[in-house]
This record gives C-alpha cells, sequence and structure tokens, in this order.
C-alpha cells in the first residue's frame, strides 16, 4: 500500500517504524476495522500490541466485537473533547475480552506499547484520526 506517497493522506496502514514495526491506520467503525484486522491477520509479527483510542460520541460495540482478542491492549486517547476516557475504554474493552492498561494519552500509550514489545513484535495504533496523528506527532519527536 502506497497510499501516503500517492496521495499525502497519513495514516492508512502506515509503517510508522521498523523494529519493532509499527502500523496506524485510521480506520474508526466496523467496516475499517475489519479491513484492519484482516491485514494483521496477514501480517507476520511474534506479539500483536494494540494501542487504541476511540471517540465518545460513537457506537463502539460494534468496533470492539471486531478486534483481536489475543493482543495486549494500551487505552488512550487523543487530547481532544470527544476523546472517550481510557479508563471507560477498557471497562467497555474488557466485556469483549479485550485486556490491557490505560493511559491518559497517545505518547504515554506508545511509549509503553514500545517498551514492552520486542524487534519482531507489531505495535498497531488506531481507533481514531486524532490518535493515529498525535502518534505520528510523538514518533517525529
Amino acid at each position: 500500500m502506497h497510499v501516503a506517497q500517492n496521495t499525502g493522506l497519513r495514516g492508512r496502514w502506515e509503517t510508522l517504524h521498523t523494529q519493532p514495526r509499527i502500523i496506524a491506520d485510521v480506520a474508526h467503525n466496523e467496516d475499517g476495522i475489519k479491513e484492519v484486522v484482516q491485514q494483521l491477520n496477514e501480517t507476520e509479527y511474534r506479539e500483536l500490541h494494540f494501542v487504541l483510542g476511540l471517540v465518545a460520541d460513537k457506537d463502539i460495540e460494534l468496533v470492539l466485537k471486531s478486534l483481536p482478542v489475543s493482543a495486549s491492549y494500551y487505552f488512550t486517547k487523543a487530547q481532544l473533547p470527544r476523546a472517550m476516557d481510557p479508563e471507560l475504554l477498557k471497562e467497555r474493552a474488557s466485556q469483549h475480552e479485550l485486556l490491557g492498561r490505560s493511559f491518559t494519552n497517545v505518547s504515554l500509550a506508545l511509549d509503553a506499547a514500545m517498551a514492552e514489545s520486542s524487534t519482531d513484535d507489531l505495535i498497531f495504533i488506531g481507533g481514531s484520526v486524532f490518535v493515529v496523528g498525535e502518534a505520528i506527532l510523538h514518533l517525529k519527536g
């Protein structure tokens, strides 16, 4: 996929880092997340670390039920009023057997995922355009 190079659009299955590989995608609804999960299923990695933040004014149940149970989750929020509280997201996700920790911002969640990953792991960042944008800025550092 060469979306960023062809269109200038960032965050569509975009590799942001290698070793560990970090991929971001701005998919934020059920159909988009299902496509992401299909891509993840076709990608090789040892462990999957999932940095996830959603907005509070969307129905998140369809998104949550589509996510892989086997991942380690880092629940977070973008710095905007519509962002869902990461503790609430963690609680709602646990009802779908998605387990992890909550972080007050994207930078902390991403740093934790990187610290806990080995070089052959995959860190995926998604759930919101805003979360992906903040992750891109954080990695530019």
